[in-house]
């Protein structure tokens, strides 16, 4: 049997995906790279926002129609948490995920492991979350937080480095819960690993916390980013710099907590790269709501920010709040573009003439290569091989990547 995947979303559908792939391998099956080859095609849906929600639909009713006759699959977030959206679908739920494609693809072994196959690989150390945010559907296919065993997650990043991996992603909802349903913690973890594994010529980088968690594990977790095998990258997801708001959305932590994460982290690590999220939009935000939101960024100064207009999702809280009018919204969200985009260039020409290594870990879309910086920052080259170290001096930027040429 030929199979495709197409695949929507976050990194851990990805990982899912590559689960999906190496079952099928492992069956004796062939994945193949386009829909017109394949006699199954699976598609790893997402739902964290409306807009990801129907693109996944209108790809599946894409499908249906061109090519019909074909066997498909639908399994991701929207089969779990909007089954009633897909009835006339064959659908296989997160939690039946290894168990219905291991028989579906006859695979005899109890355990199949996923390939690795490229510079970057990501390593899930925990599914779900603890944490009740008003507007979140993805709990629903998630579920509640499920860590990794210690030994799991080390050995997966053994075995990836062992084959050819030099950058190691630890992936998660939320990496700061960590442990927490196993007596264990994410510096534990981290500290675990790093004295376990004697490789030096690797990267890691520590996925999205919510500061509600960091803010118990912050010092701790800044010790360990001493290393210079990890990446002092920090993914702190504020969401609104207002503290009603950031009640509604029951985010249970206050911009304070975020702010004295950041002050912290910069203190003793002042090429941080901070990347933080925010939702512009969400019900109960006026224009002071709005105001201390770009006060609280201006403060934090982050090198990226990503911008999510609010998106009502069924079946949450939030669900059946009024949020401001679609043209305030798009204005707001007009304004945190403009200025992320001056954050992100102020940030980046702080860098104009530094030298340091960088990890090629990519091609560029445009040619080229992709480095990363030791604090995780795209660095663009025009040569190298992929999977070396290679000494840069930082020659230009714009407000999301750095331009370099390699120095000796």
């Amino acid at each position: 049997m030929k199979v495709f995947l197409k695949v929507f979303g976050c990194t851990m559908n990805k990982v899912d995906a590559q689960l999906i792939e190496s079952l099928a391998k492992a069956g004796g099956h062939e994945v193949v790279h386009s829909e017109d080859e394949a006699d199954l095609i699976v598609i790893n849906s997402c739902v964290v926002r409306e807009e990801s929600e129907k693109k996944a639909l209108r790809y599946l009713e894409r499908i249906k129609k061109c090519y019909n006759g074909k066997r498909v699959i639908l399994t991701g977030c929207l089969p779990s948490a909007l089954p009633e959206l897909v009835r006339d679908t064959e659908t296989v739920k997160l939690d039946e995920l290894e168990k219905a494609f291991s028989k579906l693809f006859g695979v005899k072994e109890a355990k199949v492991e996923r390939e690795v196959n490229s510079i970057s690989h990501p390593v899930p150390i925990a599914r779900g979350c603890l944490g009740n945010c008003s507007y979140c559907i993805v709990k629903l296919a998630r579920g509640r937080l499920r860590s990794s065993p210690m030994d799991e997650v080390i050995s997966e990043v053994e075995r990836a480095l062992s084959r050819g991996a030099k950058e190691i992603l630890l992936t998660a909802e939320d990496t700061a819960a960590y442990g927490l349903d196993l007596g264990e913690n994410l510096p534990s973890l981290l500290r675990e690993m790093l004295s376990t594994i004697e490789e030096e010529e690797f990267r890691l980088r520590i996925g999205m916390m919510t500061p509600g968690l960091a803010k118990r594990i912050y010092r701790d977790l800044s010790e360990i980013y001493e290393d210079p095998r990890v990446y002092k990258f920090l993914h702190l997801p504020l969401q609104s710099g207002d503290d009603g708001i950031l009640r509604k959305m029951r985010r249970n932590y206050s911009v304070k907590d975020y702010l004295e994460i950041v002050k912290h982290f910069r203190r003793k690590f002042p090429e941080l790269n901070l990347a933080t999220d925010i939702i512009v939009g969400f019900p109960g935000e006026g224009a002071e709501e709005f105001s201390r939101t770009l006060e609280a960024l201006m403060k934090s100064e982050p090198d990226k920010v990503h911008v999510a207009r609010y998106s009502p999702r069924p079946k949450t809280e939030a669900y059946e709040m009024k949020p401001p009018p679609g043209r305030v919204i798009k204005s707001r969200s007009r304004i945190l573009h403009n200025l992320r985009m001056n954050l992100g260039l102020k940030r980046n020409s702080m860098l104009l003439g530094e030298r340091f290594e960088v990890l090629l870990t990519s091609k560029g879309k445009k040619g080229g290569l992709i480095g990363r910086a030791p604090n995780y920052k795209q660095v663009i080259l025009r040569e190298g091989a992929l999977g070396e170290f290679s000494r840069v001096e930082v020659v230009g930027y714009t407000p999301t990547y750095l331009k370099g040429v390699r120095v000796e």
